[in-house]
């Protein structure tokens, strides 16, 4: 069984700077080996497929998604709203400095501690474990998202699914473009301005 985390990638400024890595490493990570879950998150995928594509194939093809509403932070709440729309089973967790989202207030979302203390660490992916467990095995009477809390038809995925010729011709040469900016920024480092020969002098006003 797999999982998928949805959750800020990068730091806001109000965070230190790699606070959501570590929420991944020390509080989403554990609490999905506990359930014996292989869990990614989007910059985890290295496939060579347009990114887009693979996230969103996981958001919909994912046992379980664990999202993190910390921030409140727009991709999130957009791959959220996908899963929703398939009526798929998501667990919802948020720092307890994040204020509860109203459209969304009345889900069950699990709250931990953003100073990642060991104590509250251990609570919270104790907390998070139970929460992955029991919605992997719910009650008859569980919601997953709005759609069902709404009584309101899923979304459903055609059995045949096929993309055009062009369209994947596009995709391809984003994903190479992409590729390509990738290898460029890797092998171009910052020029030591201490290490410039005289005629190369920075000259400061």
């Amino acid at each position: 069984m797999t999982a998928f985390a949805v959750m800020p990638i990068s730091d806001p400024p109000e965070y230190e700077s790699g606070h959501f890595q570590r929420v991944y490493d020390h509080l989403i990570k554990p609490a999905c080996i506990n359930v014996g879950l292989d869990v990614v998150r989007a910059d985890d995928i290295k496939s060579t497929n347009y990114i887009i594509l693979d996230i969103l194939n996981r958001i919909i093809s994912s046992s379980i998604v664990i999202c993190d509403l910390s921030s409140k932070n727009a991709n999130v709440f957009y791959e959220l709203g996908i899963r929703q729309a398939f009526d798929l089973p998501v667990v919802l967790v948020k720092d307890r400095k994040t204020d509860r989202v109203f459209d969304i207030q009345g889900l069950r979302t699990i709250d931990y501690d953003s100073s990642m203390r060991i104590d509250s660490v251990q609570r919270d992916v104790a907390n998070i474990t139970n929460a992955i467990r029991e919605t992997l095995t719910p009650a008859e009477a569980d919601v997953n998202s709005l759609v069902s809390l709404l009584g309101l038809q899923k979304a459903q995925l055609s059995n045949k699914s096929e993309i055009s010729a062009e369209t994947r011709l596009i995709m391809n040469s984003i994903s190479d473009l992409s590729q390509r900016i990738s290898q460029i920024e890797d092998q171009t480092a910052p020029l030591d301005p201490f290490s410039r020969s005289p005629s190369q002098k920075i000259i400061h006003f």
